[in-house]
């Protein structure tokens, strides 16, 4: 009987300490400090005033069955604001966990520096086929196959039609983060760097095959900046099948 205790506890500690270290190359904000941690715990109420505990990555599974069974969210402003922090925390994991165990053939995203990324290289549409005579003829036609609306995609980013009166440039991102205003020019869409104004912030890059094609794939954790924008994590899968090719969203992967 002792034996078989021993090897029981032995193996639950395995299992464990497998788990433990197969979540450490997660990174979040923890809530509270905002620091930089592999795991984090929460305690919320719901509306049956009983407090839940969570531990954040390794009850994602947990955590995302309430959500699709209809669990409904805490009533305090807070605590609701905290319960969407880690259905978003959660989402990530889910992004990167379900094919951690394949590998991919071929790579070739990770020698691209997305921390000074240019709008130009992802897969936007950054033009109108011809310059409107207002902001919203551009906004409203779809956008080509293949590529993302801007205005979608980040609705807090607002466009304008370039007068000329303002400097413009190519827009990127400047050791992760971008700050400014949104130009469409005859050129595309160009950006007048601000940085009072609003933007995104790169949380993190992280590599793997998303998609279990062959192809390594890169997903993008950004985060709103400005005023008056919500600060839940916005995500970009992005993959390249050739060297010639720009990136392009991962087939098969939903946005949603």
């Amino acid at each position: 009987m002792k034996i078989k205790r021993l090897t029981c506890f032995i193996l639950c500690l395995l299992i464990s300490s497998g788990l433990q270290a197969d979540f450490e190359h997660f990174d979040f904000a923890e809530p509270g400090t905002g620091k930089k941690v592999h795991n984090y715990s929460v305690e919320l109420k719901f509306s049956n005033q009983q407090p839940r505990s969570y531990r954040i990555p390794q009850d994602c599974q947990k955590i995302t069955n309430e959500v699709k069974f209809g669990s409904t969210p805490p009533n305090e402003a807070v605590q609701k604001a905290l319960w969407l922090k880690i259905i978003n925390d959660c989402r990530y994991v889910t992004f990167l966990h379900q094919k951690e165990d394949v590998n991919a053939v071929r790579d070739l995203v990770s020698d691209y520096d997305f921390y000074n990324a240019r709008l130009a290289d992802l897969p936007f549409e950054s033009r109108c086929q011809e310059m409107p005579k207002d902001i919203e003829t551009c906004k409203s036609k779809p956008a080509s196959p293949g590529k993302l609306k801007l205005t979608a995609f980040f609705p807090f980013l607002e466009i304008y039609l370039h007068d000329g009166k303002l400097p413009v440039e190519t827009c990127r991102f400047y050791n992760g983060a971008f700050r400014g205003e949104l130009y469409l020019t005859e050129e595309g869409v160009k950006c007048h760097r601000n940085f009072r104004g609003r933007g995104l912030r790169l949380l993190s890059i992280d590599y793997a095959d998303l998609n279990a094609d062959g192809f390594m794939d890169v997903l993008l954790r950004m985060i709103p900046l400005g005023s008056g924008v919500s600060r839940m994590p916005i995500y970009l899968p992005l993959t390249r099948l050739s060297e010639e090719a720009g990136f392009s969203i991962p087939e098969g992967i939903s946005l949603d």
